[in-house]
């Protein structure tokens, strides 16, 4: 019986034992689940991320002028600075076209004075007053159009830049509308870069992240610029554009590299 007894109560003890560690189990399971969703944050973060650099401002160069090009001093690869001429044309048929159609609007001018005359001395009638006025405008609106083609006649630059691609050659007719020469800003450049959707819970404008240039093997400090204003439901991802600290003529536009974000708090 005292055997029984004393077996009873070993069993009782085993089993406080054992449910005391089930709860101590559980207890460390809760804290390790809630310990991980900081560093999982923090994991996520570490990621690198790919991005392509690109300048923040470029252009294709096209003219619907049909004209021989009399200048193109600019080849590719080389700089230039805004304002300086990058094509400029032989317009001297549009010069003479434009001689031709403004003497046709002073004519017009003159017919249309006399007949205001002739009107209120009631030798003419109004409706050939109103047949002047109209031939004189069309003759206004046809030297305007052609002046407003002499304004393309030098292409300027719009920013400072260089010349990535050019198409055309010095005594060449181009085809109207078919792009001269692609250019690209210098100075400040971008990268667009690809992120998980997901990101948008801690992602945010101005945070700081370094990019790996693949090309010059060197990297650089960065800053989210903007953030994407849709997500992609497809891939769920998002595009942010980000800029360099501080900028460098050895990163060029088409350049590729990986971004990566620094833990919370570091």
């Amino acid at each position: 019986m005292l055997h029984c007894h004393h077996h009873s109560r070993g069993v009782v003890f085993n089993r406080r034992f054992i449910r005391k560690l089930m709860v101590l189990g559980a207890i460390s399971v809760g804290l390790a689940l809630v310990a991980t969703v900081p560093h999982a944050l923090a994991d996520e973060r570490d990621q690198p991320v790919r991005g392509v650099v690109r300048a923040h401002a470029e252009a294709a160069i096209a003219t619907e002028l049909v004209a021989i090009v009399r200048q193109a001093p600019f080849r590719e690869g080389q700089s230039f600075k805004q304002g300086d001429v990058l094509v400029s044309f032989d317009c001297s048929r549009y010069r003479a076209e434009l001689k031709a159609a403004q003497s046709a609007h002073a004519a017009e001018s003159i017919t249309l004075r006399n007949n205001r005359q002739l009107l209120k001395h009631q030798a003419a009638g109004r409706n050939d007053v109103a047949v002047s006025e109209a031939r004189t405008e069309k003759a206004r609106a046809e030297a305007e159009a052609i002046k407003t083609r002499l304004a393309y006649c030098d292409i300027k630059a719009p920013f400072d830049g260089r010349v990535v691609e050019r198409a055309i050659n010095e005594h060449e007719i181009p085809r109207a509308g078919e792009p001269l020469m692609r250019i690209v800003a210098t100075g400040k450049k971008e990268i667009d870069i690809i992120v998980p959707s997901t990101w948008l819970t801690w992602l945010e404008q101005g945070m700081r992240f370094s990019f790996a240039v693949d090309e010059t093997d060197e990297t650089l400090a960065a800053q989210v610029d903007r953030i994407g204003a849709a997500v992609d439901p497809v891939s769920k991802t998002v595009k942010i554009i980000g800029s360099f600290a501080d900028q460098t003529e050895k990163v060029l536009p088409g350049m590729s590299g990986s971004a990566t974000f620094a833990r919370s708090g570091s």
